[in-house]
């Protein structure tokens, strides 16, 4: 379980289909997402990587929001890689 109040310990990162970041709003939805961070009280870097099964959201909740499910492949950098399933959501609105 990693836990941590600092917010630079954690970054995501759309990837795919046109999508830029930082988001101007309602962008193509991402095919996949990049995940770095460190662990506050070890410093471990970790990163992972998130690819959607399909092209599109696999449940697509309206303009700006969305749901995968793929596959997620990562761990400690330096260290073995591991795989499985996984699911993530994608919020993208103008504010």
């Amino acid at each position: 379980m990693f836990v941590t109040l600092d917010a630079t310990a954690i970054t995501v990162r759309p990837w795919g289909n046109g999508t830029v970041y930082a988001p101007i709003g309602f962008d193509s939805q991402p095919l996949g997402c990049a995940i770095m961070l460190v662990d506050e009280a070890t410093s471990v870097e970790y990163e992972f990587n998130f690819t959607s099964k399909t092209d599109s959201p696999k449940v697509d909740l309206g303009k700006g929001l969305a749901k995968w499910f793929g596959v997620v492949v990562g761990g400690e950098v330096g260290c073995a890689e591991y795989e499985g399933s996984g699911m993530f959501e994608w919020l993208d609105l103008a504010i």
